[in-house]
């Protein structure tokens, strides 16, 4: 079958079958290649081009070999038996319709069939459950002999309105694509097909934990689907029990050249349920779909782009897909809500796949929550290096190579890379705060990563990172430096340093008549300063990211800019434990470490020209959990004034008329707009003008009214 690019050369009378009938196909293809994916139209091959005028339905005019030459064709290839021969059951009436493909059900065929293990993650009742039908029928009619498949679901009476459906598929199949009979079974938990000595095999989920061992240990198939695995009871005594057995009859089963793998599906759970919060952990470690992977050059590269990204050394794909990439408009999935008269919390498990804690330890308000949950976005660009490291952009191509000669704002959160906690990146936007790209990595070659990420560093000319910093961050850095001194860069000012943040003027001019005079010692004299040690106190402690207003205050300023679905569930996470913000047990938040680092520096950081920084102004398009707004034209107009009015303070001025002038002074410092006064700019500006020093000059006492060293 055709899966990568490539393998179009494996069958050179392949066609694009671009007539299809299926216009959800067609449309698939079209937006694939709009997010500028290459492969973007593999799911509408064709083996045999003869096929491509005709019905599959139309029985009564087609030939014996023409329905032998469309048996054939689904046999080698699936996706002209998922485009053209399955049938929906209607949503009314009585004439069932075409299968509409989606990007949900294309990435799980795809990486079924390449061998993947899959978590599906869809908003409830838009499909999830039958593409999965549909992928059982077509593996129990066409890719496998001799198999059981099995099925496990939540409950009895999903078991025997699943085997339904997948009975209805069956009838509603062309007859000759049919292969069951009258000899075969028919009972309510189960089906077969005699003819090639299949069939599925249902389980469903145990209260006992003993019974649930019983269940799991008989659980050994080449194919097992676990639906709404969030809702199974037991599912991790189950999996843990079925695991040996699992593995041996998929490598048993690959041995014979037939595809197999293990499907989670189901819509999002509650973390603080015992079963949710076990496959809320799968998800977390899992590799994120995304459309890119399917320009993989073939199976051994994308496997090193899904390791890359994964926590979990088995690899689980997790395929986690919203109402806007299944064609929904968010006015169209607002008024489900509404039909619904779900509850907020059910709402949001149900229709926008946000995972709830389920209860009141949240660090964020409601309102925060929501803001957080509302900003997530889709990528517009991902980025995947040849060494496999992928980053995800939030603007376009043409947008990224702006940006390559703008203020852009590197942070990173560091781990040693071999399957503990990720090393989390970000790219801030200096200005708004926006979030304007992420990555999460795991199990990675650390010199590689450096290396990597110092090219980001030297191809963005104004770039400047800040890094955590931890013993095994030493090397990162190394790599770092290294790559940035063979191209004539001082890596202090790219990298946060508390030699400028100190402004420690002897070690300044050391540095650079060091760097000068290319004496690689002006890094290693002073190299300590880099990164900020959040297992450190003080000025740089983890409490002061979480504590101290930064948390706070990034989300009251820039969270509706998060946009990065890895960083609003990490965030949604976050809990007040032993009385400090931290993450669940068994949970991380190396990706929430790293933005917040990045907002600390934007409204901390100090000296900020001494960097790379066209300009040291930085978040002057921020408004309060709202729109960006451009503040910075009425904040020049009010300073402006400021700054004429304190030109027309004077000694030899009666002293009312003094008082006059720094009462409009004050006047106008409290019209500066909210955002601004939070800006680190305008804090600097406004010491000055509430300096005592105004009033020293001249020579008068503070006002008994007005006393502008308290500030705001």
């Amino acid at each position: 079958m055709i899966l990568f690019k490539s393998d179009w050369d494996l069958y050179p009378n392949a066609i694009p079958h671009v007539t299809t009938k299926n216009k959800s196909a067609r449309k698939l293809a079209q937006l694939l290649k709009l997010a500028g994916v290459e492969n973007y139209y593999f799911f509408l091959a064709l083996h045999n081009p003869d096929l491509k005028d005709l019905d599959p339905f139309d029985e009564k005019n087609l030939t014996t070999d023409q329905k032998m030459a469309i048996a054939i064709e689904c046999s080698e290839n699936p996706w002209y038996l998922f485009r053209e021969c399955v049938k929906a059951p209607p949503m009314s009436g009585v004439n069932p319709e075409e299968f509409r493909l989606n990007i949900a059900n294309i990435a799980l065929f795809w990486n079924f069939f390449l061998g993947f293990t899959i978590f599906l993650i869809q908003p409830r009742q838009t499909g999830k459950s039958f593409s999965i039908h549909v992928l059982i029928y077509a593996y129990l009619s066409f890719y496998a002999k001799n198999t059981s498949a099995g099925y496990m679901t939540k409950s009895d009476s999903n078991r025997v309105a699943d085997i339904e459906k997948i009975k209805k598929i069956f009838k509603n199949v062309p007859s000759y694509l049919n292969f069951r009979t009258k000899y075969d079974s028919d009972n309510k938990t189960g089906l077969e097909i005699k003819m090639f000595a299949n069939n599925i095999i249902t389980a469903v989920g145990r209260s006992s934990e003993t019974d649930a061992m019983d269940v799991g240990r008989g659980f050994s198939f080449p194919m097992c689907t676990f639906d709404e695995a969030c809702y199974t009871d037991n599912i991790e005594t189950i999996l843990s029990s079925a695991a040996n057995g699992m593995r041996a009859a998929i490598e048993a089963a690959r041995k014979n050249n037939q595809p197999a793998g293990i499907i989670y599906s189901s819509t999002v759970g509650m973390k603080s349920d015992r079963d949710g919060a076990y496959m809320y952990n799968i998800y977390k470690n899992g590799a994120k779909f995304l459309y890119k992977h399917f320009d993989a050059k073939n199976r051994d590269e994308l496997t090193n782009i899904y390791s890359l990204a994964s926590k979990d050394p088995g690899i689980i794909v997790i395929i986690d897909i919203n109402h806007r990439q299944l064609g929904y408009t968010d006015k169209e999935w607002k008024d489900a809500i509404i039909f619904g008269r779900n509850t907020k919390q059910m709402a949001e498990i149900d229709l926008l796949n946000i995972w709830s804690d389920g209860s009141s330890m949240s660090v964020f308000t409601k309102k925060e929550q929501d803001i957080i949950a509302r900003s997530s976005r889709e990528p517009e660009y991902v980025e995947i290096s040849d060494e496999g490291f992928t980053m995800i952009w939030f603007i376009s191509e043409s947008e990224i190579h702006r940006y390559m000669n703008e203020d852009i704002l590197f942070t990173l959160d560091t781990s040693d890379g071999a399957g503990g906690d990720f090393l989390a990146f970000t790219a801030l936007d200096t200005q708004t705060g926006e979030l304007l790209a992420a990555g999460e990595y795991n199990r990675i070659n650390t010199a590689k990563f450096a290396i990597w990420i110092a090219d980001k560093l030297v191809k963005f000319k104004h770039s400047v990172m800040i890094i955590e910093k931890r013993a095994n961050s030493s090397t990162i850095i190394d790599n770092i430096e290294r790559v940035l001194f063979n191209n004539g860069i001082n890596i202090f000012t790219k990298m946060f340093n508390w030699i400028i943040d100190e402004n420690n003027v002897k070690n300044l001019n050391e540095i650079n008549q060091r760097f000068v005079s290319r004496n690689e010692s002006y890094y290693v004299s002073f190299k300590e300063s880099i990164g900020y040690a959040t297992s450190g106190s003080g000025k740089q402690s983890r409490n002061n990211l979480y504590g101290s207003s930064n948390l706070s205050n990034a989300i009251k300023y820039v969270g509706d800019k998060i946009k990065y679905k890895g960083l609003v569930n990490a965030l949604l996470s976050l809990i007040n434990k032993n009385g400090r913000v931290d993450h669940p047990d068994k949970k991380n938040d190396d990706i929430c470490v790293s933005w917040l680092l990045g907002y600390w520096f934007l409204m901390n950081g100090r000296n900020k020209d001494k960097y790379v920084f066209k300009n040291s102004m930085v978040l002057t398009k921020i408004t309060e959990l709202g729109e960006n707004v451009d503040s910075t034209e009425l904040f020049n107009q009010i300073i402006h004034a400021m700054k004429e009015m304190k030109g027309m303070l004077s000694k030899d001025n009666p002293q009312h008329v003094n008082y006059k002038i720094i009462a409009t002074i004050d006047k106008l410092k409290r019209n500066i707009p909210a955002d601004a006064v939070n800006d680190a700019n305008v804090r600097d500006f406004l010491n000055t003008i509430s300096d005592h020093n105004i009033w020293n000059k001249l020579d008068m006492k503070t006002s008994p009214i007005l006393d502008l060293s308290t500030g705001f």
